[in-house]
C-alpha cells in the first residue's frame, strides 16, 4: 500500500519504486550494518518487526540484532508505523490535485 500512494503522489511508477526502497530496505541495511536500531521505530522499516522471533529478557544475555530476530519495537507496533506511513501516503494522494493533461479532440467522421 505504501509503494501505491507514493506511486499516486510521485505519478511514476520508477520514482515511487525507489522511494519505497530508500524507505524501507535502506533503513533495515543501516540499522543491521551498523549501531542504529532507531532506524527501526521510526522509519517503515519498523513494520520487520512483524518476524520478531527472540522475546527480550532482562535476565537473557542474547544478541540484539536485526539480523538474529530481534526488533526495537514489538511487532505489532512495528506494522502500526507502517500502516501509519503507508495512510500518511494515501491521504497525501487523496488531497493532490488532478494532473493537468492533454485535452483530446472529438473525433470526427471522415
Amino acid at each position: 500500500m505504501l509503494a501505491l500512494a507514493l506511486a499516486a503522489v510521485v505519478r511514476r511508477v520508477v520514482v515511487a519504486i525507489g522511494l519505497t526502497v530508500a524507505l524501507v530496505v535502506v533503513p533495515y541495511l543501516l540499522a543491521t550494518s551498523g549501531p542504529a536500531p532507531w532506524l527501526l521505530m521510526g522509519t517503515p522499516a519498523a513494520g520487520f518487526a512483524i518476524t520478531q522471533s527472540v522475546p527480550t529478557f532482562a535476565h537473557v544475555d542474547v544478541d540484539l540484532s536485526p539480523i538474529s530476530g530481534y526488533h526495537p519495537l514489538p511487532p505489532w507496533a512495528g506494522l502500526a508505523v507502517t500502516c501509519g506511513y503507508a495512510v500518511l501516503a494515501l491521504g497525501a494522494a487523496a488531497h493532490r490535485p488532478p494532473r493537468e493533461g492533454r485535452r483530446r479532440r472529438p473525433a470526427t467522421a471522415p
